[in-house]
């Protein structure tokens, strides 16, 4: 994993706190396929893609931001690698784990609708 997703990761917990409709990220393959997970999982309102940069569009509910907590859990000198069991066992109803295997990013809630084996735990939504 690059140290594009962890500056995406940190931009959008900082945007969500400080009430930003939109913010600029880096533009890599990585981070986009990143943003559409997101998108797919209804955790921002979607994301266009400029030049050098992608311009994220924050989602909020009531007046609260849809992201209340994010921590990046695998770093580049330590990542962290889980099986399914793990997963399974670590898993809370409000949190959710994002995972990057060889096919994408998968949700700890969708670990059961395909041949999901494990994968590194790039952060903790919620």
């Amino acid at each position: 994993m690059q140290k594009s997703i962890y500056d995406t990761i940190a931009r959008i917990s900082n945007g969500q706190r400080y009430r930003f409709s939109e913010l600029n990220v880096v533009k890599s393959i990585l981070v986009i396929s990143f943003l559409k997970f997101l998108y797919s999982e209804g955790f921002i309102r979607g994301f266009t893609l400029n030049n050098l940069s992608i311009t994220v569009f924050l989602k909020y509910y009531n007046l609260k931001p849809s992201i209340s907590y994010v921590s990046a859990l695998s770093k580049p000198s330590k990542r962290v690698y889980l099986s399914k069991k793990e997963i399974l066992v670590l898993s809370k109803k409000k949190e959710i784990f994002v995972i990057l295997t060889s096919k994408g990013f998968f949700s700890s809630k969708n670990v059961f609708e395909s041949n999901f084996e494990g994968g590194e735990i790039v952060c903790i939504l919620s």
